[in-house]
């Protein structure tokens, strides 16, 4: 999706330009693997060219990045609990969001989410 400057606060070289910072294209891939309460997430981004300039003569490159973690769901007497390991940027891509601010090269996630619910009335709530 393009999204362009309609106006140009009355400078008409930027009109129709593309906003900055804000990418002509970008998509995404996940994909999900579950075994009992165990799950493999795959993601794959890519963000395309970024104008850092209002008459666009100056951009950001594209870039791509994949991450894929592994999450385990316990279940406790007290409600669950999930533990989530991942590697973000697994390509090690060398990419900039902002200009001369770059992002993390390849990077690690570990996490531990708990789910506090009494089991008796989340029984109730769920017949």
């Amino acid at each position: 999706m393009e999204t362009t400057n309609k106006n140009g606060f009355g400078i008409k070289s930027i009109v129709g330009k593309q906003l900055i910072y804000t990418p002509k294209t970008k998509w995404q891939f996940s994909q999900s693997v579950s075994f009992h309460n165990t799950s493999l997430i795959i993601q794959y981004d890519y963000t395309g060219y970024r104008y850092t300039t209002a008459d666009n003569s100056s951009w950001l490159n594209p870039f791509s990045t994949l991450q894929c973690s592994l999450s385990q769901e316990i279940d406790y007497r007290f409600g669950y609990i999930y533990i989530t390991a991942g590697v973000q940027n697994l390509l090690d891509e060398q990419y900039e969001v902002i200009l001369l601010r770059p992002m993390p090269r390849r990077w690690y996630r570990l996490s531990l989410t708990l789910n506090f619910q009494h089991k008796k009335s989340a029984q109730l709530i769920g017949q």
